[in-house]
C-alpha cells in the first residue's frame, strides 16, 4: 500500500477512533525502537566526505532549522514550546535517504550527514535541553531515551550489517517503516485529539508549514550553484527533523501536549517532498 495513503489513514483513524490509542501507548517505545532500527538500515559506517560538507549539514539542520523552530516556538504555550525544543534538537529523519535516492541527490552526502548528525545529537540534545529547561528535566532518563532510541538501533544496524540477513532485510524495510510510523502517528494523534481543536494548535500548523517550505525552499535557491545533487541533499537535510522520535521523547519528558507539535509537523515534510519533486522535474 502507498505510504502516503497509510499515513493519511493513520491520521484519520486517530481522529475518528482514538479510543485504542491509550492502550497502545504502553507499546510506543517498542514501536519506535523498531521504527528507528528499520529506518536506519541505510546508514553507512565508513567516513568518506569532507569536513566542509558535514559542517554545512550541521549548520542547516541544527543552527538554521533548529534555531528557527526555537524562535517561533518561544511565542507558544509552555507545553507546545517544550515539544518544539525537542524537535529542534533531533537529527533529520532516515527518510531523507529515501528522498535523496528518489530525487537523484548526493546519496553519499546524505548518508554521511545522517550518520554524523545522529551522533552529534548526543552532544546537542542534552546541552540545549539543559539551557532551556535546567533542572526541570530528568537527564538520566533523557540520556536513557537517546541510547534506547538512537544508539541502540544504530548498534543493531551495525551488527546486522555484518550478517547475511542485512541485504534482504534492507530491501524489505519500507513496509515495516511505514507500519511502525503509522502506529506511532495513530497513537500520538489519538491521545492528543482534543488539543487539535484548540485555537493555539492553529499556530502549530503554520510552524509546520514554514519549517518545511520556508527553510526548505530558501536552501534550495541559496545552493543553486552547489550542483544539482548536493543542492537536493542539502535541501532535504535543512527541511526536516525526526518528528516521530521527537514526539515520543517530548511526551515522555513533558507530557502528552508536548508530543503534539512534532506529530503536526510530519505531514508537511511529505507535502514538501512531493512539491520539491514537481519543482525539480520542471527544472
Amino acid at each position: 500500500m502507498d505510504k502516503r495513503l497509510c499515513f493519511l489513514i493513520a491520521m484519520l483513524v486517530g481522529f475518528v477512533f482514538p479510543d485504542f490509542s491509550p492502550y497502545l501507548m504502553k507499546y510506543i517505545r517498542f514501536f519506535l525502537v523498531l521504527l528507528m532500527y528499520f529506518s536506519l538500515l541505510d546508514l553507512t559506517f565508513t567516513w568518506d566526505t569532507s569536513a566542509k560538507d558535514m559542517a554545512t549539514a550541521f549548520f542547516l539542520n541544527y543552527v538554521v532549522l533548529g534555531g528557527f523552530l526555537i524562535i517561533v516556538g518561544s511565542f507558544l504555550d509552555t507545553a507546545y514550546f517544550q515539544g518544539i525544543v525537542i524537535m529542534a534538537v533531533m537529527p533529520p529523519p532516515a527518510a531523507v535517504l529515501s528522498f535523496t535516492y528518489f530525487l537523484g541527490g548526493d546519496l553519499k552526502l546524505s548518508l554521511m550527514s545522517e550518520s554524523f548528525l545522529y551522533l552529534m545529537s548526543f552532544l546537542i540534545a542534552p546541552l540545549v535541553i539543559f539551557l532551556f529547561f535546567g533542572e526541570r528535566v530528568d537527564y538520566i532518563d533523557f540520556l536513557k531515551m537517546l541510547i534506547e532510541f538512537i544508539l541502540a538501533p544504530i548498534l543493531l544496524v551495525y551488527l546486522t550489517s555484518k550478517t547475511r540477513i542485512y541485504i534482504p532485510l534492507k530491501k524489505r524495510k519500507d513496509p515495516l517503516v511505514t507500519l511502525f510510523l503509522s502506529l506511532t502517528m495513530y497513537i500520538m494523534i489519538g491521545i492528543n485529539r482534543s488539543d487539535f481543536f484548540m485555537s493555539e494548535s492553529f499556530y502549530l500548523f503554520i510552524i509546520g508549514f514554514l519549517k518545511s517550505f520556508l527553510i526548505g525552499f530558501a536552501t534550495f535557491y541559496l545552493f543553486k550553484n552547489a550542483g544539482v545533487q548536493k543542492r537536493i541533499s542539502y535541501t532535504l537535510i535543512s527541511a526536516s527533523k525526526n518528528y516521530a522520535l521527537a514526539a515520543v521523547i517530548a511526551l515522555k519528558l513533558f507530557g502528552t501536549r508536548a508530543g503534539l507539535p512534532p506529530i503536526i509537523a510530519i505531514p508537511f515534510d511529505l507535502i514538501f517532498f512531493f512539491t520539491l519533486t514537481v519543482l525539480i522535474k520542471k527544472q
